[in-house]
Parts: C-alpha cells; sequence; structure tokens
C-alpha cells in the first residue's frame, strides 16, 4: 500500500516540477550586452589602492642582531590626475613587527618599518 502511495506522491511531485520550469526560467535575467570602453571616454581623475604588504629583510646578522619578516603591513597609494596623461601621486607603507611573532624585542634591534613617496606620475 505505502508503494502505490509513494510512486503516486512521486509522480505528482515530478508534474508540478516540470509545471513549474517554465516560470523559473521567465524569472531569469537575459544577458546584458558588454560595452566597450572607446577612446573618447573620461579617463578616471582618481585611483587609489589600499593592500597588504609582506616585508623579509636579508643578510647577515648586525651587532649580533638578526633581522625577522614582518607579517604586518600595510601599504596605500593615491593619486589625482589633472588631465588625461598627468598627476600626482603619493604612497605609502607601515610595517609592525608584533609581539605575537613570538620575537622578544629586547634582544633585537627595532625592526619595524615606513617608508612613503610623492611625485608626478605619467600615464
Amino acid at each position: 500500500m505505502y508503494v502505490r502511495v509513494l510512486k503516486s506522491m512521486s509522480l505528482v511531485l515530478a508534474l508540478a516540477f516540470v509545471a513549474l520550469m517554465p516560470i523559473v526560467l521567465a524569472a531569469q535575467d537575459s544577458p546584458k550586452p558588454v560595452v566597450k570602453a572607446t577612446a573618447i571616454d573620461p579617463a578616471s581623475k582618481w585611483d587609489i589602492f589600499l593592500g597588504y604588504s609582506y616585508l623579509s629583510p636579508k643578510g647577515p646578522a648586525v651587532n649580533g642582531y638578526t633581522y625577522h619578516a614582518i607579517n604586518y603591513g600595510v601599504i596605500a597609494s593615491v593619486a589625482r590626475y589633472f588631465n588625461k596623461n598627468v598627476g600626482l601621486q603619493a604612497e605609502g607603507d607601515v610595517h609592525y613587527l608584533a609581539p605575537e611573532n613570538g620575537v622578544i624585542t629586547s634582544t633585537q634591534p627595532n625592526n619595524d618599518f615606513s617608508g612613503g613617496s610623492a611625485g608626478i606620475i605619467f600615464r
């Protein structure tokens, strides 16, 4: 008896699934046409970058101190273009040797490192 009921329920569910397929397919978005940039499109005025930076100094020990890799670093850059080709750029980075690295800071030099630069940029 249970076999007949399960067979009937399976048939009803399969028919319901097939009947609902056109509705599901009609709800899909049609693919949008790809628009390619042309030579007359204006270039961006601002370029902004923020990312992760890793510093791994290499070399011999100095005065008995060895340098360790710095896993925690951030680098950022901002550029502003005044016309299609010329602009100004500034960038900077910071690397911090965190105590979690297992490095005892009293037996090594200060390994923290940071830098920055600015100048004219051409594209």
